[in-house]
Protein backbone atom coordinates (compact mmCIF):
# COMPACT_ATOMS: atom_id res chain seq x y z
CA UNK A 1 0.00 0.00 0.00
CA UNK A 2 1.70 3.17 -1.19
CA UNK A 3 0.72 6.79 -0.58
CA UNK A 4 2.05 10.21 -1.45
CA UNK A 5 0.67 13.41 -0.12
CA UNK A 6 0.95 16.80 -1.79
CA UNK A 7 1.38 19.62 0.73
CA UNK A 8 -1.51 22.00 0.96
CA UNK A 9 -0.50 25.57 0.15
CA UNK A 10 -2.28 28.86 -0.49
CA UNK A 11 -1.97 30.52 -3.88
CA UNK A 12 -2.93 33.89 -2.45
CA UNK A 13 -3.02 34.94 1.16
CA UNK A 14 -6.49 35.09 2.72
CA UNK A 15 -7.70 38.53 3.75
CA UNK A 16 -9.63 39.86 6.69
CA UNK A 17 -12.96 39.32 4.93
CA UNK A 18 -12.09 35.72 4.11
CA UNK A 19 -10.62 34.10 7.17
CA UNK A 20 -10.83 30.47 6.03
CA UNK A 21 -7.80 28.75 7.54
CA UNK A 22 -5.97 25.86 5.92
CA UNK A 23 -6.62 22.47 7.42
CA UNK A 24 -4.11 21.28 10.00
CA UNK A 25 -1.55 18.80 8.73
CA UNK A 26 -2.74 16.20 11.25
CA UNK A 27 -6.23 16.31 9.74
CA UNK A 28 -4.89 16.04 6.19
CA UNK A 29 -2.85 12.99 7.16
CA UNK A 30 -6.03 11.58 8.67
CA UNK A 31 -7.74 11.87 5.27
CA UNK A 32 -4.84 10.04 3.63
CA UNK A 33 -4.91 7.27 6.25
CA UNK A 34 -8.68 6.88 5.78
CA UNK A 35 -8.32 6.43 2.01
CA UNK A 36 -5.54 3.88 2.44
CA UNK A 37 -7.56 1.97 5.04
CA UNK A 38 -10.67 1.90 2.86
CA UNK A 39 -8.67 0.85 -0.21
CA UNK A 40 -7.03 -1.98 1.71
CA UNK A 41 -10.41 -3.14 3.02
CA UNK A 42 -11.66 -3.72 -0.53
CA UNK A 43 -8.49 -5.45 -1.68
CA UNK A 44 -6.56 -2.72 -3.51
CA UNK A 45 -2.84 -3.46 -3.29
CA UNK A 46 -1.44 -0.14 -4.47
CA UNK A 47 -3.08 3.23 -3.85
CA UNK A 48 -1.81 6.77 -4.27
CA UNK A 49 -3.46 9.72 -2.51
CA UNK A 50 -2.98 13.43 -3.19
CA UNK A 51 -4.62 16.01 -0.96
CA UNK A 52 -4.59 19.52 -2.43
CA UNK A 53 -5.95 22.48 -0.51
CA UNK A 54 -6.09 26.05 -1.75
CA UNK A 55 -7.20 29.27 -0.13
CA UNK A 56 -7.22 32.10 -2.66
CA UNK A 57 -8.40 35.67 -2.96
CA UNK A 58 -8.56 37.86 -6.05
CA UNK A 59 -9.16 41.61 -6.39
CA UNK A 60 -9.61 43.33 -9.76
CA UNK A 61 -9.49 47.07 -10.39
CA UNK A 62 -11.03 49.33 -13.04
CA UNK A 63 -11.17 53.13 -13.25
CA UNK A 64 -9.11 53.36 -10.05
CA UNK A 65 -11.70 51.41 -8.06
CA UNK A 66 -12.23 47.83 -6.92
CA UNK A 67 -14.83 46.29 -9.20
CA UNK A 68 -14.46 42.62 -8.28
CA UNK A 69 -13.37 40.88 -5.10
CA UNK A 70 -13.68 37.11 -4.79
CA UNK A 71 -12.30 34.49 -2.42
CA UNK A 72 -12.32 30.72 -2.64
CA UNK A 73 -11.34 27.76 -0.50
CA UNK A 74 -11.03 24.29 -2.03
CA UNK A 75 -9.86 20.89 -0.81
CA UNK A 76 -9.57 18.03 -3.31
CA UNK A 77 -8.68 14.40 -2.67
CA UNK A 78 -7.27 12.57 -5.68
CA UNK A 79 -7.06 8.76 -5.56
CA UNK A 80 -5.12 6.61 -8.02
CA UNK A 81 -5.36 2.85 -7.90
CA UNK A 82 -3.17 0.30 -9.63
CA UNK A 83 -4.51 -3.22 -10.26
CA UNK A 84 -3.38 -5.92 -12.67
CA UNK A 85 -1.22 -3.59 -14.83
CA UNK A 86 -4.01 -1.04 -15.05
CA UNK A 87 -4.32 2.35 -13.37
CA UNK A 88 -6.79 5.24 -13.16
CA UNK A 89 -7.51 8.27 -11.01
CA UNK A 90 -10.67 9.74 -9.47
CA UNK A 91 -11.11 12.97 -7.50
CA UNK A 92 -13.56 14.20 -4.90
CA UNK A 93 -13.95 17.42 -2.90
CA UNK A 94 -15.73 15.67 -0.04
CA UNK A 95 -13.87 14.03 2.84
CA UNK A 96 -16.50 11.86 4.56
CA UNK A 97 -15.90 8.09 4.39
CA UNK A 98 -18.72 7.41 1.93
CA UNK A 99 -17.36 9.99 -0.53
CA UNK A 100 -13.80 8.71 -0.17
CA UNK A 101 -14.95 5.10 -0.67
CA UNK A 102 -16.89 6.20 -3.78
CA UNK A 103 -13.73 7.85 -5.17
CA UNK A 104 -11.76 4.62 -4.65
CA UNK A 105 -14.47 2.54 -6.32
CA UNK A 106 -14.67 4.99 -9.25
CA UNK A 107 -10.90 4.79 -9.68
CA UNK A 108 -11.05 0.98 -9.62
CA UNK A 109 -13.89 0.92 -12.14
CA UNK A 110 -11.98 3.20 -14.49
CA UNK A 111 -8.81 1.11 -14.07
CA UNK A 112 -10.63 -2.13 -14.92
CA UNK A 113 -11.91 -0.50 -18.10
CA UNK A 114 -8.35 0.20 -19.26
CA UNK A 115 -6.30 -2.29 -21.35
CA UNK A 116 -3.38 -3.90 -19.56
CA UNK A 117 -0.09 -2.05 -19.85
CA UNK A 118 2.91 -4.38 -19.38
CA UNK A 119 5.22 -1.35 -19.17
CA UNK A 120 3.30 0.25 -16.31
CA UNK A 121 5.68 0.77 -13.40
CA UNK A 122 4.69 -0.08 -9.83
CA UNK A 123 4.11 2.79 -7.45
CA UNK A 124 7.22 4.01 -5.61
CA UNK A 125 7.86 2.90 -2.06
CA UNK A 126 7.59 5.17 0.92
CA UNK A 127 9.24 8.52 0.19
CA UNK A 128 10.56 11.34 2.38
CA UNK A 129 9.93 14.85 1.03
CA UNK A 130 11.42 18.09 2.24
CA UNK A 131 8.79 20.20 3.92
CA UNK A 132 8.11 23.47 2.12
CA UNK A 133 6.19 26.39 3.60
CA UNK A 134 4.96 29.32 1.52
CA UNK A 135 2.80 30.89 4.18
CA UNK A 136 3.74 34.52 4.87
CA UNK A 137 2.37 35.70 8.18
CA UNK A 138 2.39 39.39 7.18
CA UNK A 139 -0.14 38.79 4.40
CA UNK A 140 -2.65 36.85 6.45
CA UNK A 141 -4.83 39.89 7.23
CA UNK A 142 -4.53 41.81 3.94
CA UNK A 143 -7.75 43.37 2.70
CA UNK A 144 -8.79 44.25 -0.87
CA UNK A 145 -7.95 47.86 -0.02
CA UNK A 146 -4.38 46.79 0.83
CA UNK A 147 -4.03 45.13 -2.56
CA UNK A 148 -5.45 48.24 -4.23
CA UNK A 149 -2.82 50.39 -2.55
CA UNK A 150 -0.11 47.97 -3.66
CA UNK A 151 -1.28 48.15 -7.28
CA UNK A 152 -0.78 51.93 -7.28
CA UNK A 153 2.99 51.53 -7.03
CA UNK A 154 5.37 53.29 -4.67
CA UNK A 155 4.31 56.82 -3.63
CA UNK A 156 6.27 59.78 -5.01
CA UNK A 157 7.32 60.85 -1.50
CA UNK A 158 8.70 57.37 -0.84
CA UNK A 159 10.81 57.40 -4.02
CA UNK A 160 12.17 60.85 -3.20
CA UNK A 161 13.55 59.47 0.06
CA UNK A 162 15.63 56.81 -1.71
CA UNK A 163 19.34 57.45 -2.20
CA UNK A 164 19.45 55.45 -5.43
CA UNK A 165 16.84 57.74 -6.94
CA UNK A 166 18.87 60.81 -5.96
CA UNK A 167 22.07 59.28 -7.30
CA UNK A 168 20.46 58.56 -10.67
CA UNK A 169 18.76 61.98 -10.82
CA UNK A 170 21.96 63.89 -9.98
CA UNK A 171 24.03 61.94 -12.48
CA UNK A 172 21.57 62.37 -15.31
CA UNK A 173 20.92 66.04 -14.53
CA UNK A 174 24.65 66.70 -14.78
CA UNK A 175 24.64 65.05 -18.21
CA UNK A 176 21.72 67.17 -19.38
CA UNK A 177 23.30 70.37 -18.09
CA UNK A 178 26.41 69.90 -20.25
CA UNK A 179 24.29 68.66 -23.16
CA UNK A 180 22.14 71.81 -23.27
CA UNK A 181 25.09 74.08 -22.58
CA UNK A 182 26.80 72.79 -25.73
CA UNK A 183 23.57 72.61 -27.70
CA UNK A 184 22.78 76.29 -27.12
CA UNK A 185 26.18 77.98 -26.71
CA UNK A 186 28.63 76.06 -28.90
CA UNK A 187 28.38 78.35 -31.97
CA UNK A 188 28.75 81.46 -29.79
CA UNK A 189 31.71 79.89 -27.97
CA UNK A 190 33.54 79.14 -31.21
CA UNK A 191 32.79 82.59 -32.54
CA UNK A 192 33.68 84.57 -29.41
CA UNK A 193 36.66 82.55 -28.19
CA UNK A 194 38.20 81.18 -31.38
CA UNK A 195 36.94 83.77 -33.85
CA UNK A 196 35.22 81.26 -36.11
CA UNK A 197 32.67 83.02 -38.33
CA UNK A 198 29.07 81.87 -38.10
CA UNK A 199 29.16 80.14 -41.52
CA UNK A 200 32.07 77.92 -40.51
CA UNK A 201 30.90 77.53 -36.90
CA UNK A 202 27.74 75.84 -38.15
CA UNK A 203 29.92 73.32 -40.00
CA UNK A 204 32.28 72.83 -37.07
CA UNK A 205 29.51 72.36 -34.52
CA UNK A 206 28.08 69.46 -36.51
CA UNK A 207 31.21 67.38 -35.86
CA UNK A 208 30.66 66.79 -32.09
CA UNK A 209 27.02 65.89 -32.71
CA UNK A 210 27.93 63.33 -35.37
CA UNK A 211 30.39 61.78 -32.90
CA UNK A 212 27.71 61.85 -30.18
CA UNK A 213 25.18 60.07 -32.40
CA UNK A 214 27.62 57.34 -33.38
CA UNK A 215 28.75 56.66 -29.80
CA UNK A 216 25.16 56.74 -28.54
CA UNK A 217 24.22 53.94 -30.95
CA UNK A 218 27.49 51.99 -30.99
CA UNK A 219 28.49 52.08 -27.30
CA UNK A 220 25.41 52.95 -25.25
CA UNK A 221 23.23 50.70 -27.39
CA UNK A 222 24.91 47.91 -29.35
CA UNK A 223 28.04 47.34 -27.25
CA UNK A 224 26.17 47.19 -23.94
CA UNK A 225 23.67 44.67 -25.33
CA UNK A 226 26.45 42.66 -26.99
CA UNK A 227 28.49 42.32 -23.79
CA UNK A 228 25.48 41.39 -21.64
CA UNK A 229 24.31 38.82 -24.20
CA UNK A 230 27.81 37.32 -24.14
CA UNK A 231 27.48 36.67 -20.41
CA UNK A 232 29.28 39.68 -18.96
CA UNK A 233 28.05 40.98 -15.62
CA UNK A 234 25.14 43.32 -16.57
CA UNK A 235 25.65 45.62 -13.58
CA UNK A 236 29.39 45.93 -14.22
CA UNK A 237 28.87 46.64 -17.94
CA UNK A 238 26.31 49.34 -17.22
CA UNK A 239 28.46 50.89 -14.48
CA UNK A 240 31.50 51.12 -16.74
CA UNK A 241 29.59 52.75 -19.59
CA UNK A 242 27.51 55.02 -17.34
CA UNK A 243 30.33 56.26 -15.11
CA UNK A 244 33.03 56.10 -17.77
CA UNK A 245 30.91 58.00 -20.30
CA UNK A 246 30.03 60.68 -17.76
CA UNK A 247 33.70 60.96 -16.81
CA UNK A 248 34.55 61.55 -20.48
CA UNK A 249 32.09 64.44 -20.27
CA UNK A 250 34.78 66.19 -18.23
CA UNK A 251 36.45 66.80 -21.60
CA UNK A 252 34.50 70.05 -21.46
CA UNK A 253 37.26 71.26 -19.12
CA UNK A 254 39.73 70.64 -21.95
CA UNK A 255 37.62 72.87 -24.18
CA UNK A 256 37.77 75.56 -21.51
CA UNK A 257 41.57 75.67 -21.89
CA UNK A 258 41.77 75.00 -25.65
CA UNK A 259 44.03 77.33 -27.62
CA UNK A 260 42.55 76.59 -31.06
CA UNK A 261 39.23 75.76 -32.64
CA UNK A 262 40.54 72.29 -33.59
CA UNK A 263 41.55 71.50 -30.01
CA UNK A 264 38.22 72.83 -28.75
CA UNK A 265 36.26 70.63 -31.16
CA UNK A 266 38.30 67.61 -30.12
CA UNK A 267 37.58 68.07 -26.42
CA UNK A 268 33.93 68.91 -27.04
CA UNK A 269 33.58 65.78 -29.17
CA UNK A 270 35.11 63.72 -26.35
CA UNK A 271 32.74 65.31 -23.86
CA UNK A 272 29.47 65.06 -25.74
CA UNK A 273 30.42 61.65 -27.17
CA UNK A 274 31.02 60.18 -23.70
CA UNK A 275 27.82 61.69 -22.32
CA UNK A 276 25.81 60.37 -25.27
CA UNK A 277 27.24 56.87 -24.79
CA UNK A 278 26.12 56.96 -21.14
CA UNK A 279 22.65 58.28 -21.96
CA UNK A 280 20.93 55.02 -23.10
CA UNK A 281 22.21 53.23 -20.01
CA UNK A 282 20.88 56.01 -17.78
CA UNK A 283 17.44 55.80 -19.35
CA UNK A 284 17.34 52.02 -18.86
CA UNK A 285 18.01 52.17 -15.12
CA UNK A 286 14.49 53.19 -13.95
CA UNK A 287 13.13 49.89 -15.30
CA UNK A 288 15.85 48.03 -13.37
CA UNK A 289 15.61 49.66 -9.94
CA UNK A 290 12.04 50.98 -9.64
CA UNK A 291 9.58 49.20 -7.32
CA UNK A 292 6.79 47.38 -9.13
CA UNK A 293 4.27 49.61 -10.88
CA UNK A 294 6.59 52.60 -10.28
CA UNK A 295 8.80 52.81 -13.38
CA UNK A 296 6.78 55.74 -14.77
CA UNK A 297 7.01 57.68 -11.52
CA UNK A 298 10.76 57.15 -11.27
CA UNK A 299 11.16 58.07 -14.94
CA UNK A 300 9.19 61.25 -14.27
CA UNK A 301 11.53 62.19 -11.40
CA UNK A 302 14.50 61.58 -13.66
CA UNK A 303 13.03 63.62 -16.51
CA UNK A 304 12.03 66.47 -14.17
CA UNK A 305 15.60 66.78 -12.91
CA UNK A 306 16.89 66.61 -16.50
CA UNK A 307 14.63 69.41 -17.66
CA UNK A 308 15.50 71.64 -14.74
CA UNK A 309 19.18 71.19 -15.58
CA UNK A 310 18.50 71.73 -19.28
CA UNK A 311 16.64 74.99 -18.52
CA UNK A 312 19.32 76.21 -16.13
CA UNK A 313 22.33 75.49 -18.36
CA UNK A 314 21.87 78.18 -21.05
CA UNK A 315 20.68 80.76 -18.51
CA UNK A 316 23.55 80.22 -16.06
CA UNK A 317 26.06 80.12 -18.92
CA UNK A 318 24.79 83.44 -20.26
CA UNK A 319 25.15 85.16 -16.90
CA UNK A 320 28.62 83.68 -16.28
CA UNK A 321 29.91 84.65 -19.72
CA UNK A 322 28.50 88.15 -19.35
CA UNK A 323 30.09 88.57 -15.94
CA UNK A 324 33.51 87.09 -16.77
CA UNK A 325 33.71 87.78 -20.52
CA UNK A 326 34.94 84.20 -20.89
CA UNK A 327 33.57 80.70 -21.31
CA UNK A 328 36.15 79.25 -18.93
CA UNK A 329 34.05 79.46 -15.77
CA UNK A 330 30.90 78.46 -17.63
CA UNK A 331 32.58 75.23 -18.73
CA UNK A 332 34.16 74.83 -15.29
CA UNK A 333 30.70 74.98 -13.70
CA UNK A 334 29.54 72.19 -16.01
CA UNK A 335 32.63 70.15 -15.05
CA UNK A 336 31.93 70.60 -11.34
CA UNK A 337 28.32 69.49 -11.88
CA UNK A 338 29.57 66.42 -13.75
CA UNK A 339 31.83 65.53 -10.82
CA UNK A 340 28.80 65.74 -8.52
CA UNK A 341 26.87 63.53 -10.94
CA UNK A 342 29.67 60.94 -11.05
CA UNK A 343 29.73 60.91 -7.24
CA UNK A 344 25.98 60.32 -7.29
CA UNK A 345 26.41 57.33 -9.59
CA UNK A 346 29.23 55.85 -7.51
CA UNK A 347 28.11 56.49 -3.93
CA UNK A 348 24.31 56.74 -4.15
CA UNK A 349 23.23 54.65 -7.15
CA UNK A 350 25.96 52.11 -6.44
CA UNK A 351 25.36 48.59 -7.70
CA UNK A 352 21.94 49.45 -9.19
CA UNK A 353 20.03 47.23 -6.78
CA UNK A 354 16.23 47.63 -6.93
CA UNK A 355 14.67 50.19 -4.64
CA UNK A 356 12.98 48.27 -1.77
CA UNK A 357 9.22 47.97 -1.88
CA UNK A 358 7.34 50.17 0.62
CA UNK A 359 6.75 48.23 3.85
CA UNK A 360 3.03 47.56 3.38
CA UNK A 361 3.52 46.80 -0.31
CA UNK A 362 6.28 44.32 0.45
CA UNK A 363 3.85 42.28 2.53
CA UNK A 364 1.49 42.06 -0.44
CA UNK A 365 4.22 40.92 -2.81
CA UNK A 366 5.38 38.18 -0.44
CA UNK A 367 1.92 36.74 -0.49
CA UNK A 368 1.60 36.73 -4.27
Amino acid sequence: MKASRKSSQSRFAPNARFEQQLTAERELRGIVDTVLRLAKSIGVAETEVHVDETSSALTRFANNAIHQNVAEHTLNVSVRTLVDQRTARATTNRTDEDSLRAAIETSLSLAHSQPKNPQLLPMPGKQRYRKVSRFIKQTAALTPEDRARAAKGAPLAYLLRQKRVWGLALGFASYNYSFYLLLTWLPSYLSATHHVDLLHSALYTSIPWVVATLLDLAVGGWLVDFLIQRGKNPVRVRQIVLIGGTALGLGILGAANARSATAALFWISVSIGGLSAASPVGWSIPSLIAPKESVGTLGGILNFGNQLAGIAAPIVTGYVVQATHSFFWAFAAAGIFLLIGIAGYVFLLGSMEPVPEPARRAAVQHGA
